[in-house]
């Protein structure tokens, strides 16, 4: 089976916070075999000078928002803040307030149902406003989705994402209606 080759290909300390992970995380274990969609990259693009406090608190809040959202283990989401000064930015070719600068691109495996990534975009913008306390049109979010086999960990292709279990109840609720 592919996931325990991708488990063994892991050097020993990661191989461990895996074994670790999967018995208290609530996404699927990898080492069950329900790989669920591996490796979600967050880049985030910020004006330089935010508090380290709230750079950790958006980093938290973001992993938080991807586990709960994608049902993916923690120890899978990567999360890259990248900080830049005003004057190395341009916003409608001018420098622009420190607070205006808020640009997210998500880069995750492609098969998952367009509702979950809209569902993905709002709960990601909604945790860039509140922590970051900016304008919500001043959040700009880009969800990058690349075919599951262009994607790999350890030498390992990916398998194909799961969908989460949410999907599948709210599906059923909407059908009932």
């Amino acid at each position: 089976m592919q996931s325990r080759s991708y488990v063994s290909a892991l050097s020993g300390s990661r191989r461990a916070d895996y074994a670790q992970a999967s018995s208290s995380r609530r996404a699927p274990s990898v080492l069950s075999g329900d790989i669920g969609g591996l490796v979600p990259y967050i880049h985030v693009t910020l004006a330089s000078g935010r508090p380290r406090q709230v750079k950790r608190q958006l980093i938290g809040g973001l992993t938080d928002t991807m586990e709960r959202v994608l049902e993916v283990a923690r120890l899978d989401i990567h999360v890259l803040l990248w900080e830049i000064p005003t004057e190395n930015i341009g916003e409608a070719g001018l420098e622009p307030a420190a607070d205006v600068t808020n640009n997210i691109m998500v880069l995750m495996s492609q098969g998952r149902p367009s509702e979950v990534v809209l569902v993905l975009i709002k709960s990601l913008t909604d945790v860039v406003e509140a922590v970051l306390k900016v304008a919500r049109e001043d959040v700009h979010l880009v969800v990058l989705e690349e075919p599951f086999t262009r994607i790999g960990e350890a030498g390992i292709p990916m398998e194909p994402p799961r969908v989460p279990h949410w999907y599948y109840h709210d599906s059923i609720a909407r059908h009932d209606r």
